[in-house]
């Protein structure tokens, strides 16, 4: 009797855990998950970011990354940052070839996402 008690206060443990971890933020009247801006379909690559300044991806590390560089067009690249799509300026618009790169600002990350784990963050 003993062990079947250890084991369901682990069981109600573990589901009292599990389903009070959300990753949701509310802000105001809606609740988000931080991917709404994905797209089904769409790939995606994560390149870090260390400090705020402008970043170039070359050819050479879009290729290494797995970027199909035989099928994507320059004009068709975005980069996001917290869900939001940033400017970047691509050296050809069309195919690239191995002098072409990716240019854009970015920001490190910062405790952005971190204000809806509090109630009160200010």
């Amino acid at each position: 009797m003993r062990n079947v008690f250890k084991y369901s206060s682990i069981v109600l443990w573990l589901f009292l855990s599990f389903n009070s971890a959300t990753g949701q933020m509310v802000i105001g009247a809606d609740t988000l998950y931080g991917n709404e801006w994905i797209k089904n379909g769409q790939m995606y690559y994560k390149f870090p970011v260390s400090d705020d300044r402008i970043y170039r991806i070359s050819y050479a590390t879009l290729e290494m990354a797995g970027v199909p560089m035989n099928t994507v067009r320059g004009e068709n690249f975005q980069i996001f940052r917290l869900g939001k799509e940033l400017n970047i300026y691509t050296s050809s618009d069309s195919l690239f070839g191995e002098n072409d790169f990716i240019e854009f600002y970015a920001k490190r990350m910062r405790s952005e996402l971190d204000q809806y784990l509090y109630n009160d963050p200010n």
